[in-house]
């Protein structure tokens, strides 16, 4: 019975590396719905097969009884008669209580409790361990996050900056590369800057929404750009002298550089 009982505690431990409370809990009640009907059965012919013995024994008790009675009592020393007393009342002939099965399940259960008390701390440890990792990530997370949002400022800060002169590649004057630059510093100033990673279509759409009355002088500067920065050949000066043309009609704005 020991050595069941201390497999069952090694087994219970060797199991909690890769089960849990909430699993264990599951497996136990699987199994008790599965062996409940068995063991009901289990029982229900134990208690008749009891019966059927105390049934079948009490005749041989009352046979037993009845051949005490009829022996005499032996004489004790000195010669002395002895007056005999009355005879030992034999056991109660009804069903025994077995004992061993009672004291076999307490001990499952309590080998049970013990592995469900094991495997609840060890969880509860883990628990511990992975609120302090959340934590930590948590932690870890708010600080890239504001690294990245100092990174933004700064990077707003350098696109406000666009056209100031300060670091900028050359480009030759009256280009269409210097007037999509004019057109930077109108919009910095007037909607907001292009971001660093934003393309000429895409900020040409968000000036023409923010500024519907420049829209068509907006997409004559960055076609004219496009051309000359992604086409197979540069725009001829005619047209960028019409894109700017349209860009100080519509803008009003002095481009003296």
């Amino acid at each position: 019975m020991t050595g069941f009982v201390l497999a069952l505690l090694a087994g219970t431990v060797a199991a909690s590396a890769v089960l849990t409370v909430d699993r264990v809990a599951t497996l136990l009640r699987a199994v008790g719905r599965l062996v409940a009907p068995v063991y009901n059965v289990l029982v229900q012919v134990a208690a008749y097969l009891a019966m059927g013995v105390a049934m079948l024994l009490e005749p041989l008790f009352n046979l037993l009884k009845w051949l005490a009675s009829q022996q005499e009592p032996t004489e004790q020393g000195g010669g002395e008669d002895v007056a005999p007393g009355p005879p030992d009342l034999p056991p109660d002939a009804g069903a025994q209580l077995d004992l061993e099965p009672v004291l076999k399940a307490g001990l499952i259960l309590v080998a049970v409790a013990l592995a469900a008390l094991l495997l609840w701390r060890m969880s509860a440890v883990r628990r511990r361990t992975s609120e302090v990792d959340e934590e930590r990530t948590s932690l870890g997370f708010w600080a890239s996050l504001w690294q990245d949002l100092r990174g933004l400022l700064q990077a707003r800060r350098t696109a406000g900056a666009v056209g100031d002169g300060a670091g900028e590649e050359p480009v030759p004057p009256g280009s269409a590369r210097e007037l999509y630059r004019r057109l930077q510093r109108w919009g910095s100033s007037r909607v907001r800057p292009r971001r660093p990673a934003e393309t000429p279509n895409a900020y040409r759409s968000a000036l023409a929404g923010a500024q519907p009355r420049a829209a068509d002088a907006v997409d004559a500067v960055t076609e004219v750009y496009n051309q000359e920065r992604y086409g197979s050949r540069p725009p001829d000066a005619e047209t960028v002298a019409e894109a700017a043309a349209l860009w100080e009609a519509s803008c009003e704005r002095d481009f003296t550089v």
